[in-house]
């Protein structure tokens, strides 16, 4: 007896679980929001505090605003996987009532029951389906749920199958952590390389200074020689 997942053929990608937080979980996407905002005005600290002369071009603004965009999008993903994950009491709760209803707890139940079982639950709470469809599909093509393969008791059902669920986010907010770091140390890379430094500036202008110098004292000595031919 194990655990399985399917997915169905309803195309679906993380854009389309954004956008389901946003109608279903709008609490996400504020907290996803300022947790972006955070990383990105440490990220500034970090940098301001590394390279004190540094100056900000139009192409570190520009990076920095991909990467804000970036950050925020896999932080709401991450606290909505959170709020998931601490809601798994709920959702077992809610399986074992909707098993309740059907069952006494003794009879045997094969995969096709227990994917239903749990379609209940997800009917209830339908991020549960979408981010399944992402766990195991990445930009894949459908909405996931998982079944029990094999033949368990109904009322082992929600022992099986919720703590699966529950190792299943962790996962996913690992690697939404995981992508996230890749993204600063990536793009923090090339909005560094994109900076000017006020010291380089300085030196600029007084190379230019000394330059413009030495045409005018040219100019003052060619001026005089002309005097005295005259």
């Amino acid at each position: 007896m194990y655990i399985c997942t399917k997915l169905s053929n309803i195309r679906l990608t993380k854009m389309g679980i954004f956008f389901d937080i946003i109608q279903f979980g709008i609490s996400s996407v504020f907290w996803g929001l300022l947790l972006a905002a955070a990383m990105m005005a440490l990220f500034v600290f970090i940098v301001r505090g590394w390279w004190k002369d540094a100056l900000f071009t139009v192409w570190t603004y520009i990076t920095g605003a991909i990467l804000a965009v970036i950050l925020f999008f896999q932080c709401t993903l991450m606290i909505g996987a959170l709020k998931m994950r601490s809601s798994c009491d709920e959702y077992e709760a809610q399986l074992k009532s909707v098993i309740n209803t059907y069952y006494t707890g003794n009879e045997i139940v094969n995969k096709e029951t227990t994917a239903q079982l749990f379609g209940e639950v997800m009917n209830q709470n339908p991020l549960i389906r979408n981010y399944l469809g992402a766990i195991f599909g990445g930009s894949i093509e459908g909405s996931g749920y998982i079944f029990v393969d094999g033949e368990c008791y109904a009322r082992d059902v929600p022992n099986i199958l919720i703590p699966y669920f529950k190792g299943l986010l962790n996962s996913f907010i690992l690697r939404r952590i995981l992508w996230s770091l890749g993204f600063v140390l990536v793009l923090g890379f090339i909005a560094v390389k994109t900076m000017e430094t006020s010291t380089n500036n300085r030196l600029k202008a007084r190379s230019n200074e000394r330059i413009a110098r030495r045409g005018t004292e040219r100019i003052s000595r060619d001026t005089k020689r002309i005097s005295r031919h005259r």
